[in-house]
């Protein structure tokens, strides 16, 4: 499986171009607690980032 990660802080343009050029999908992963709904300890950032990478894997599949 391959992605284009990016944090939320950082600009979409460059990974969304990248993305529908290569046909490789792009992801926002939180980088800390609380940089994303649901995510209030370090558990909560694992299974998050876990779970958005598993929805990219099952797409694929």
């Amino acid at each position: 499986m391959l992605a284009i990660i990016r944090t939320p802080y950082a600009p979409g343009n460059a990974s969304e171009w990248l993305s529908a050029k290569s046909g490789v999908p792009a992801v926002v992963l939180p980088y800390t607690i609380g940089g994303a709904p649901g995510v209030s300890n370090l558990f909560s950032l694992f299974d998050r980032s876990l779970s958005l990478l598993g929805e990219l894997a099952d797409a694929k599949r």
